[in-house]
């Protein structure tokens, strides 16, 4: 259950958040905190369900990417408050998760049009990320452990060729007559 203080707060911050229009910018964080302090809003608190008006707005910015305390700090929520909507209001925890999900789902959308559209780029994105593909360039030789003291270390089959050539250089450079 909500406790009283986190009910007060976030319907307020709703009954002020619902004046405005579902798509308009957001006000300022300061510009929210006063406009909840404002005495017309206190009739909200009769509301059991007052806060609905945060619900847009949350949904709205989880698509956007933000975190919990993001959108908290936004909306100038407490953290505190914030949570207990997480925990004890379903529709909160709904716009949340929905949200992240439109985010997703418009995000997904964006790259599957302009794979169809022949952007390479968005292609590679899909199959690095969603495929398992990882191109012939990045495929790496495994890595192979040599004692070289101490220490072993891990050294893979391009360095191991390298080393032999240069030993073969050195090699070469050496004058035997010298010896």
């Amino acid at each position: 259950m909500l406790s009283p203080e986190a009910f007060e707060e976030l319907t307020l911050a709703g009954a002020y958040l619902a004046q405005l229009l579902e798509d308009a910018p957001l006000p300022r964080t300061y510009e929210i905190a006063a406009g909840m302090a404002e005495p017309a809003l206190q009739v909200a608190l009769a509301d059991p369900q007052g806060y609905w008006g945060l619900l847009p707005h949350v949904e709205r910015l989880a698509a956007q990417g933000m975190s919990l305390r993001q959108i908290a700090e936004r909306l100038g929520l407490s953290q505190g408050a914030f949570r207990e909507a997480w925990i004890f209001l379903p529709e909160v925890r709904l716009a949340l998760t929905g949200g992240r999900a439109r985010g997703i789902d418009d995000a997904s959308r964006a790259i599957a049009i302009n794979i169809d559209k022949g952007d390479t780029a968005s292609a590679v994105f899909m199959l690095k990320t969603k495929g398992d593909y990882v191109p012939a360039s990045n495929k790496q030789a495994p890595a192979v452990v040599v004692n070289i003291g101490p220490q072993p270390a891990l050294v893979t089959f391009a360095a191991i060729e390298d080393i032999r050539d240069r030993m073969a250089a050195l090699a070469d450079e050496v004058d035997y007559a010298d010896l």
